[in-house]
């Protein structure tokens, strides 16, 4: 009976490892909202959590501003405001995806590349001396 009570802790450890990874990811996004939306708007913040754009992942499949309507944000001025922010971040976050996969799949070969053509120079100068 001892085993099976600690297979529960086991259990509830697996539970607690998930919240906290969650609440993480939802505490990142909270402070990217604070300071990138701003906090004139943080009462808009529960909107997209509740409606499940809880992290930087998810909000940046949010494209159109009436998304924004149906999240419950009724103000124009408010939506296009956090549209311009959200589409900002899905660009920097693009553009640093770009980079992480990009760099460690191109870089070799352009350094590469261009050490061939030098090479290649050198011969074609080296031969057409020789000749």
């Amino acid at each position: 009976s001892s085993s099976g009570g600690g297979g529960g802790d086991a259990v509830l450890m697996v539970s607690k490892k998930r919240s906290s990874g969650q609440s993480a990811k939802n505490k990142e996004f909270k402070k990217w909202f604070r300071a990138e939306i701003g906090d004139d708007f943080i009462d808009y913040y529960q909107l997209f959590v509740d409606s499940g754009f809880d992290d930087l992942r998810t909000i940046r499949h949010i494209h159109h501003e009436r998304e924004l309507v149906d999240l419950g944000i009724t103000k124009k001025g408010h939506r296009l405001h956090i549209l311009d922010k959200i589409e900002h971040y899905r660009m920097q976050a693009q553009a640093l995806h770009r980079d992480e996969v990009a760099l460690p799949a191109h870089a070799p070969p352009p350094v590469n590349d261009s050490l061939n053509e030098l090479q290649e120079i050198d011969c074609e100068e080296g031969s057409f001396k020789t000749q």
